[in-house]
């Protein structure tokens, strides 16, 4: 089980998630993550660099 994954507006949407999920588990694969927040929405770069708005982030830790 993962201790912790931060997510990103459009990665709800990646999740095929309706709402916030905050402190339950989602999976990811086979591996349990508890959802501990959820980051402001930043929009695509001007020269399409990655677009931070679809991004799951994950310690490396867990």
């Amino acid at each position: 089980m993962g201790d912790a994954a931060g997510k990103s507006p459009d990665g709800l949407q990646l999740l095929d998630l309706q709402q916030l999920p905050l402190n339950q588990y989602i999976h990811i694969g086979r591996t349990r993550f508890r959802v501990i927040g959820v980051m402001e929405k930043q929009g695509g770069s001007f020269l399409r660099g990655p677009n931070f708005d679809r991004q799951i982030y994950i310690p490396i830790t867990s």
